[in-house]
C-alpha cells in the first residue's frame, strides 16, 4: 500500500510576507501538503525559521530569499532564483503588506509612500516577474491577500484603504 499523495506535491510555490502572519501560515500549509517553497519577506531570520519549520512538515525543497518586494532589482533576483530553484513556478501568493493608521492631513509622508511601495507597487512587480515562469509551466494559480479595508475604508487608513482597493483592481483586472 502507498501513501497518499500530498496535494501539491510536484509544485512550486513562491509565498511574499512569509516570515509572519498569513504567509507564514500558508507556506507552512503548502509546505505540509507537499509543495516546493520559494520564501520571500524582508528578514532573513524570520525565512531561516520558516524555512526551518516548513522542512519540518515536510517539504523537500525551500528557499528563503531575503526580499524588498518594493524593490525591483530584488524581485528581479526573486524570480530568477525561483527560475534556477525550480524551473518555474505554479503558485504564487502575495501576502506581503503592512499599514498604518494615520489621518491624511497628519500622517508621515514617508508611511505612507511605503504602504503605497509595499503593498500595491510590490504586488505588482512581483506578479509582472512571476507569472511569466507560471505562464511557462501552462498556467498555475495567483492569490493576492487584500484587506476588508479595500471594502469598508475606516478614518485613520484612507492611504492603507486606498492601497488594498488597488489589490482589488488590479487582482480583478488581472483575472
Amino acid at each position: 500500500m502507498t501513501a497518499p499523495q500530498a496535494r501539491f506535491s510536484k509544485k512550486a510555490a513562491l509565498l511574499t510576507g512569509a516570515g509572519s502572519g498569513i504567509g507564514k501560515a500558508l507556506a507552512l500549509i503548502l509546505a505540509a501538503e507537499g509543495a516546493d517553497l520559494v520564501l520571500a519577506a524582508r528578514s532573513r531570520d524570520q525565512l531561516e525559521q520558516v524555512a526551518g519549520a516548513a522542512r519540518e512538515v515536510g517539504a523537500d525543497k525551500v528557499l528563503a530569499q531575503p526580499t524588498d518586494v518594493g524593490d525591483a532589482a530584488a524581485v528581479e533576483d526573486l524570480a530568477r532564483a525561483a527560475q534556477e530553484a525550480f524551473g518555474g513556478l505554479d503558485i504564487l501568493v502575495n501576502c506581503a503588506g503592512l499599514g498604518y493608521a494615520d489621518l491624511v492631513l497628519e500622517g508621515d509622508t514617508a508611511e505612507a509612500e511605503e504602504m503605497i511601495r509595499v503593498n500595491l507597487w510590490g504586488l505588482y512587480l512581483v506578479t509582472r516577474h512571476c507569472l511569466p515562469l507560471i505562464i511557462a509551466r501552462g498556467g498555475g494559480d495567483v492569490v493576492n491577500f487584500a484587506s476588508i479595508a479595500g471594502l469598508l475604508p475606516s478614518p485613520g487608513y484612507a492611504v492603507y484603504a486606498a492601497t488594498k482597493y488597488g489589490v482589488r483592481g488590479f487582482s480583478e483586472s488581472l483575472r
